[in-house]
């Protein structure tokens, strides 16, 4: 197969707390997305905000009392996903951040939607306990089972495996404590446990993967962190993953620099072949 058919830009940004919504989605617009995954939007009228400056229709999370940063997906309506589905009620009872959960199809090139599904999910786990995290990452084994193609974006507030801080340069102690866990034997240790409980369900990392494949470290470039000395510098803990057919559509990914004055968080852009992506999720029927 080549590269030259059509393609679909999708991206995640934690824009912090919405205090540049209109800056970050000014740069948005110019994006061409498809798919926008959002965290900490805010209550109010933020998610109208969003949806009129980018021309997108937004499915937020559930809501709940426990935090007012709300996860969303935003789809643009003349594109090629149609919400088949939203699943909101498993979601309700959340320790910290529900998950945005979103059914779609794909739509051919003439806007007729073929058969399959693709789950979309976006996540923000509890940046103060592991415990959550792992509780929070291990639903995903059953998203997986049950509808084969899964795109799931978001910030992890944890570690990836192989690319963990040394714990003896984060002096900010709370700090310490959230993004480690305490090891039976070995006290506390990095927490890497969702990337580790995500691959073991079958998942790849799609920037890790993308990086795998082209040679090109660029991918890996840490999302958070920068301006918080006492953190042990920038880490990837916002990431993306997939299942392998999913991931075999990607043609790009990256962590996009030079927007740190808006937000705490770098956004990821991906961009898949759309003819890939509609046989990956085809093939999930067979």
């Amino acid at each position: 197969m080549t590269d030259t058919g059509p393609r679909s830009r999708v991206a995640f940004w934690n824009v912090e707390h919405g205090k540049h919504l209109d800056q970050a989605t000014d740069w948005l617009a110019g994006q061409n997305l498809d798919v926008l995954f959002w965290a900490e939007l805010q209550p109010g009228d933020d998610l109208r905000r969003v949806e009129n400056a980018l021309g997108m229709v937004g499915y937020p999370a559930v809501d709940t009392p426990v935090s007012a940063n709300q996860n969303a997906i935003l789809l643009r309506p003349d594109g090629p996903y149609a919400l088949t589905a939203e699943y909101t009620g498993q979601h309700r009872r959340a320790p910290w951040h529900p998950k945005v959960n979103l059914q779609v199809a794909l739509r051919d090139d003439t806007g007729t939607t073929l058969p399959g599904a693709l789950v979309l999910v976006g996540e923000h786990s509890s940046y103060f306990s592991p415990t959550t995290r792992l509780i929070e990452a291990e639903w995903y084994s059953t998203v997986i089972k049950r509808n084969g193609r899964v795109l799931a974006m978001g910030d992890w507030n944890s570690y990836a495996v192989g690319e963990v801080p040394d714990l003896a340069d984060i002096t900010d102690l709370a700090h310490l404590h959230d993004r480690t866990c305490l090891h039976p034997t070995l006290g506390r240790v990095a927490d890497t446990r969702p990337d580790e409980d995500l691959t073991a369900a079958g998942y790849v990392d799609l920037a890790r993967h993308h990086a795998d494949r082209t040679g090109d470290s660029s991918p890996l470039t840490p999302t958070a962190g920068y301006g918080k000395p006492g953190q042990g510098g920038e880490q990837r803990i916002d990431r993306a993953y997939a299942d392998p057919q999913t991931a075999g559509a990607l043609l790009s990914f990256d962590a996009v620099r030079g927007l740190e004055h808006l937000s705490d968080h770098r956004p990821l852009l991906a961009e898949f072949d759309l003819d890939r992506l509609r046989a990956a999720v085809g093939a999930a029927l067979c």
